[in-house]
């Protein structure tokens, strides 16, 4: 089995909740909402995820955070990959502002650590049969996603878009 890292560890971390999630991360789902919990868990990663892989999770969330898709997109690909219950919209916000959160959360959890940490450049990996890969998850899932969502007609697929 591979390890998880990025943002997909941390939707792994979102999609058991009971089996992996800490009490005090459930507690402040329930008790504070989504992106509370979310930066918690963000956190969290710098202890939990082996060098170098608590590095990525910065990484991804600020491929996404410059890259062109619209919020409703970026929502409905996370959804699909996390539990409903993470749904930024349930607390009324958006994900790029969901995401931007989790980024300043693991970053403040980095530099705890090492006060010194510098994040690595937010650098797409440039690996084609990589990106034909997510692509084709990506169109794969895309009707789903939008049936689940209710707010996509579609997710774009182009290479153009897309951080890796």
């Amino acid at each position: 089995m591979t390890a998880e890292f990025g943002l997909s560890w941390l939707s792994m971390q979102c999609d058991g909740l009971e089996q992996t999630l800490t009490v005090a991360e459930l507690d402040c789902l329930v008790e504070s909402g989504v992106g509370p919990a979310l930066r918690m868990i963000a956190a969290r990663s710098v202890t939990d995820v082996p060098a170098p892989g608590h590095t990525l999770l910065g990484r991804d969330v600020r491929l996404l955070l410059e890259s062109p898709p619209d919020d409703p997109v970026l929502r409905a690909v996370w959804v699909g990959g996390a539990d409903s219950d993470f749904d930024p919209r349930w607390d009324d916000e958006s994900m790029r502002g969901c995401l931007a959160g989790v980024e300043a959360a693991w970053l403040d959890a980095e530099r705890l650590a090492d006060p010194g940490f510098v994040p690595p450049p937010p650098a797409p990996v440039p690996d084609p049969g990589l990106r034909a890969a997510v692509l084709e998850a990506i169109d794969c899932a895309a009707p789903r996603l939008a049936a689940a969502t209710g707010t996509v007609s579609g997710l774009p697929s182009s290479p153009a878009w897309y951080p890796l």
